[in-house]
């Protein structure tokens, strides 16, 4: 019954977008659907542009797997964003999207005037206040996930005692370099350790709701191809 609603709704919007070719305005084509909520061409190509401009790489150097590759973490944030429940939960400083904007603008040497920064963001077909919008939406989804996974991620003496022995000491060694001592260096190893821990209950987590989730896969024309192997068993075969 969900599928032919879904289904219902996708014919429904490719009629209105039919229309309104017919009076001459821009079509906006469906994607994904999430659980019912749409993912449009127009929220693909937004991720793209913020990923290029982060990276530093033009919008027209993503390949057909790397577009593809953008969309799929596009449907992850979605994800993660449905498990908020509260829209102001883990909300971004805004001196932190001012420091990681600040880190943007940097990696390009053109943008260190106000106007060539303002160049740097039409090229991109991006402005500040749209900059600053998504900046603050990446950060709270990583405080969410922070917040949520870093009481899980927890990391024994022994596991660290075991990275500065063979891992640490073999690389500063190796550089000539004399090592600190492990209590010295104790906190930066254990957050490293903690790192790696949530990156892989991160990864379980997104797995998990993913099969859980009623993803639609449309069709993407000229990006690549939108369901493959990989995005099929995500999505528990839908």
């Amino acid at each position: 019954m969900m599928r032919h609603a879904l289904k219902v709704a996708v014919v429904v919007l490719f009629a209105v977008a039919a229309s309104q070719a017919f009076a001459g305005e821009v079509i906006d084509r469906l994607v994904a659907s999430i659980n019912n909520v749409p993912i449009l061409q127009s929220d693909w190509d937004q991720e793209v542009q913020l990923e290029a401009i982060e990276q530093g790489r033009t919008i027209a150097s993503f390949n057909p797997e790397e577009r593809r590759a953008a969309l799929d973490r596009l449907v992850d944030q979605q994800l993660l964003r449905m498990q908020m429940g509260d829209e102001n939960i883990a909300a971004a400083d805004p001196r932190e999207v001012t420091q990681q904007v600040e880190k943007i603008r940097e990696a390009f040497p053109q943008a260190k005037s106000d106007d060539g920064w303002q160049q740097v963001l039409t090229r991109y077909g991006i402005d500040q206040a749209w900059l600053n919008k998504k900046v603050a939406r990446q950060i709270q989804v990583m405080h969410f996930i922070d917040l949520r996974l870093r009481p899980e991620a927890r990391v024994a003496r022994e596991d660290v005692e075991t990275y500065y022995t063979d891992t640490l000491i073999p690389a500063v060694e190796n550089k000539g370099e004399k090592p600190q001592s492990l209590a010295q260096v104790y906190p930066q190893i254990e957050e490293i350790l903690r790192q790696q821990k949530m990156d892989t209950l991160l990864t379980s987590w997104t797995h998990d709701l993913r099969a859980q989730s009623d993803i639609q896969w449309l069709d993407a024309k000229g990006s690549g191809p939108v369901e493959d192997s990989t995005a099929t068993a995500a999505t528990g075969g839908h």
